[in-house]
């Protein structure tokens, strides 16, 4: 079995500390969080104490987040940061060397999300780094099965989702 894959936390809100802090508190077979970064000092330190062994290190203000992207023993980040700022953390890690999990929406606005995908991959992903986005819905039941059943299907002209009450063609 392989090692657990050494992995930052880049946040303490409510994402952070209500989702991916228990998910790597709870899978250390396949993740062990080495360091919380926070612009709070006080939440970083709080949220670190969550995991056990007294391994997981907190920091806080820019010259913090430059430490925790300078360790070697962090092959991962997980970045759970507002909106506006998320984008200038993201190029931060991937400038660092370091794979990339981040919330959704990868950007406030869509010229700054084609902006930050165009140089991904153009720079990032050709150097051998992973982007993912938080996106539940992709594994959702519901939404993985309606997948294999357009497989099935073929070519989907009409859909409709009653959860939004609307209809989707192709093309919308």
């Amino acid at each position: 079995m392989a090692a657990p894959l050494n992995v930052a936390l880049l946040g303490s809100g409510l994402f952070a500390t209500g989702t991916h802090a228990p998910l790597l508190r709870q899978r250390t077979d396949v993740f062990c969080c080495k360091a919380v970064w926070s612009r709070s000092e006080e939440k970083a330190k709080a949220l670190a104490a969550t995991f056990e062994g007294g391994a997981c290190d907190a920091y806080a203000d820019e010259e913090g987040l430059a430490a925790v992207l300078a360790r070697e023993d962090v092959g991962a980040v997980i970045i759970c940061l507002p909106l506006d700022v998320q984008p200038e953390y993201v190029i931060k890690a991937f400038e660092a060397g370091k794979h990339v999990l981040s919330e959704k929406p990868i950007a406030a606005t869509s010229s700054a999300g084609k902006a930050i995908l165009d140089l991904y991959n153009t720079r990032f992903k050709p150097q051998g780094l992973r982007w993912s986005v938080a996106e539940n819905y992709r594994y959702e039941g519901g939404f993985v099965h309606g997948a294999e059943a357009a497989k099935e299907i073929g070519y989907v002209v009409l859909a409709f989702c009653p959860c939004h009450g609307r209809l989707y063609s192709h093309g919308n």
